[in-house]
């Protein structure tokens, strides 16, 4: 989090901070992202930037969490309200807000993407993801107890093939999205999203998580 210095700057200034980093860190990623650059666009010194962030990764982790509030704003969302007949919908518009909003300023799209590419081992290094990870974690397990997402895969393996597979879909339209119609755009962001949605049901027959293997004798052990 930056320091309460950071907010009490005019928001003008606080705005052009967080622009020229969003700007470096979608176009170079985290690691790829120089200070300098950043500092260069922003007009602000290095010693500047340490007055305001404790390092890069807090810098990153504001921005991440700034524009993530920024392009989902309108969007909302009380989890303890959704209901099966809610969930999708609601997802849905998570799911094609932040595209149709970034279209005239991708890089805001792509910044808050560029958390989903960090590697893991990033996360212990004190590299924040935001707290939007933990918040779309909670989302997909509000769908398991719902009985609409799919719980015969450990967590972590189905976070990880959910973003891997929006990693995709977002490179691609980020890559054609100049080329589409409004129209075409959020038809396209349907038909991706039904796709996903697919992935993620339940499947007819999926064991139970947590059943216990077959013993050596072809019966099952207590459950």
């Amino acid at each position: 989090m930056p320091r309460p210095r950071f907010r009490k700057l005019a928001q003008e200034r606080r705005d052009r901070i967080l622009e020229a980093a969003a700007r470096e860190f979608a176009a170079h990623g985290f690691e790829g992202a120089t200070l300098n650059h950043i500092l260069a666009g922003a007009g602000i010194s290095k010693g500047a930037a340490y007055y305001y962030f404790d390092d890069k990764a807090d810098l990153f982790g504001t921005v991440v969490q700034h524009y993530w509030e920024h392009l989902l704003g309108h969007v909302a969302i009380d989890l303890d309200r959704l209901t099966a007949a809610t969930f999708w919908d609601v997802v849905g518009e998570l799911y094609r807000q932040p595209v149709l909003h970034s279209r005239e300023q991708p890089w805001m799209f792509a910044v808050v993407k560029a958390a989903a590419a960090l590697p893991d081992g990033m996360r212990s290094a004190g590299v924040s993801r935001s707290g939007m990870f933990d918040w779309i974690a909670a989302l997909f397990r509000k769908g398991q107890q719902l009985g609409l997402v799919r719980a015969d895969l450990p967590d972590e393996l189905l976070f990880a093939l959910l973003f891997a597979l929006d990693g995709a879909v977002d490179r691609w339209v980020m890559a054609h999205i100049d080329a589409m119609s409004d129209a075409e755009l959020d038809d396209l962001l349907a038909r991706l999203f039904a796709t996903l949605r697919r992935v993620l049901a339940p499947l007819a027959s999926a064991p139970r998580r947590h059943a216990a293997r077959p013993t050596a004798r072809g019966t099952r052990g207590p459950a």
